[in-house]
């Protein structure tokens, strides 16, 4: 049975609480890295709405607020009478602008999930779906000599079906020509190398 790793924990500075991370403090992506959120749950939502109470509190820009809220109000209608539309602008979009489209997303699901936890919502932990640029693949051929001197030598064995890496070692010996950067790493560090060694080019 495999085992689960264990939780990470965090102490809020304002209130002292010490919780579990994934259940206490909010979490999201920037640029592919997971960030965490310095205060618990409940000391974010009580600085966004001190924050808040304190712009309201500007004639001027509480008069702009209520003005961006009705045009919100009013584009909201408008996507909503012809969501065929929006569909279309998703979509190009996605084609023309991807880090544009994901920035969106993730925003989306940073309000959903504020928006959720503000309600009471029960949390769901969803694994994302990580894809990899094709501009982040290499060529197989350093890395397969690294690993065939590493196959001889007896530090690893492609058709070992316990090992966790064989496939990963097989494919790379026997059936591809590019290869991950994240999966080649993984692999030279298996056999006692680095990237930075195989691969200088990457660093130059």
């Amino acid at each position: 049975m495999k085992k689960r790793r264990p939780g990470k924990y965090r102490t809020c500075p304002e209130c002292g609480l010490y919780g579990l991370i994934a259940e206490e403090f909010y979490t999201w992506v920037d640029k592919g890295i997971v960030r965490v959120s310095r205060l618990c749950r409940t000391c974010t939502r009580a600085h966004a709405r001190a924050r808040y109470a304190e712009r309201m509190s500007d004639p001027y820009i509480k008069r702009r607020e209520r003005e961006r809220q009705r045009t919100w109000a009013a584009e909201k209608a408008k996507r909503d009478a012809n969501p065929d539309r929006c569909r279309r602008y998703r979509a190009r979009l996605k084609v023309e602008r991807p880090s544009v489209y994901q920035q969106q997303l993730e925003d989306a699901r940073i309000r959903r999930r504020l928006r959720n936890d503000l309600q009471g919502k029960p949390v769901r932990t969803k694994r994302a779906l990580v894809t990899e640029p094709k501009a982040h693949r290499i060529p197989v051929a350093p890395l397969a000599r690294v690993l065939r001197e590493a196959e001889r030598a007896g530090v690893i064995d492609p058709f070992d079906r316990d090992d966790g890496d064989s496939r990963a070692f097989f494919r790379v010996l026997h059936e591809t020509d590019v290869v991950s950067v994240r999966v080649a790493d993984r692999l030279l560090t298996r056999v006692g190398s680095a990237l930075a060694i195989v691969y200088p080019e990457l660093y130059a």
